[in-house]
């Protein structure tokens, strides 16, 4: 069969790579037949009438939104997804749909409820990666497929952080919390090399993060140039610090101890797997310290959750490929 996923490629954003490898492991295991993916960039739309394919699937992404500085409907890629006659109920799946609100809510309900009904009125179904599932009963609560990503993880080696520079992607959702991030973030930065610590950058300057802005020492910072590269590092972290929220699911995920720090609504995906997530406000040495303990030992299983929500999207794929 033939799927087509619709995702971000050429490397542009780590967490949509991560999604859509945690879809593609999905798929290969529910569907035991040959299977054939065809990649479509949201950003760089391409008309889908031209591309042959069995089944489509939306690898995850901040999908319902309204805040005063945007709306989901706004966006370049909502119209094609949602108004391209050939994506129906019986061809469409939405895996790991998300939200993204900060201090302010959502800035018009109704809307915001009508862009969650466009999507389940057109997709065979849609899953919620965080809790967008309080604003409408029809959507299926789970997990981000990014959850999916790391096959088998390894013996425990990196102490993992991130830090970015506002301590989150958006500032407007929370300028307060953004403010107070940058008067700590050179604090934090310090006790994280002292007690010795990778700076993993999902982003190359001049973008999000930037260890050797912080003084961090070339050689304990990594970047990679795949997703895979970045998978085979996190497969074997013993712990995450940071804002960045994939790099916190992917530890948690697999059961060793991450904290997420930021300030809008996507830190509830981390905490659906078993992470801890907290605002700069509420942030406390102790949560640090609670995170990064010595302990190499691999004494923590893969969460509950996990390993149910992977049966239930096996289920749910298969439905939609027999369907």
């Amino acid at each position: 069969m033939k799927y087509l996923l619709i995702t971000t490629t050429e490397n542009r954003n780590l967490g949509d790579e991560l999604i859509r490898i945690g879809v593609q492991n999905l798929v290969r295991e529910a569907d035991l037949q040959s299977t054939e993916f065809i990649l479509l960039d949201k950003e760089k739309w391409t008309d889908p009438h031209t591309l042959k394919f069995d089944k489509a699937i939306l690898c995850g992404m901040p999908l319902f939104w309204n805040n005063e500085v945007s709306a989901s409907q706004q966006a370049g890629w909502w119209r094609a997804l949602f108004e391209y006659s050939g994506f129906n109920k019986k061809n469409f799946l939405i895996l790991g749909a998300g939200n993204a609100t900060g201090i302010g809510g959502i800035k018009n309900e109704i809307m915001f409820g009508a862009s969650i009904q466009q999507a389940i009125d057109t997709a065979f179904a849609v899953t919620d990666r965080d809790n967008s599932h309080k604003y409408h009963p029809d959507l299926i609560s789970s997990i981000c497929p990014a959850a999916f990503a790391i096959k088998k993880r390894k013996e425990p080696k990196y102490k993992l952080c991130t830090l970015m520079k506002q301590g989150a992607h958006d500032r407007h959702f929370n300028p307060e919390e953004a403010d107070l991030w940058k008067k700590i973030i050179g604090h934090i930065s310090k006790y994280l090399m002292s007690e010795n610590f990778y700076f993993i950058e999902h982003a190359s300057k001049p973008h999000y993060e930037d260890g050797e802005a912080l003084g961090w020492p070339k050689d304990k910072i990594i970047r990679f140039n795949t997703a895979e590269e970045y998978l085979d590092i996190y497969a074997q972290a013993q712990c995450y610090i940071g804002n960045r929220l994939h790099g916190a699911l992917l530890v948690a995920s697999i059961g060793r101890p991450a904290l997420a720090i930021g300030y809008d609504s996507r830190l509830e995906m981390v905490e659906k797997v078993g992470g801890l997530i907290k605002n700069p406000s509420t942030l406390k040495e102790s949560d640090l310290f609670s995170v990064s303990g010595d302990s190499e030992e691999e004494i923590f299983p893969i969460p509950e959750i996990v390993e149910i929500e992977r049966e239930k999207n096996l289920d749910l794929i298969r439905r939609f490929i027999n369907d």
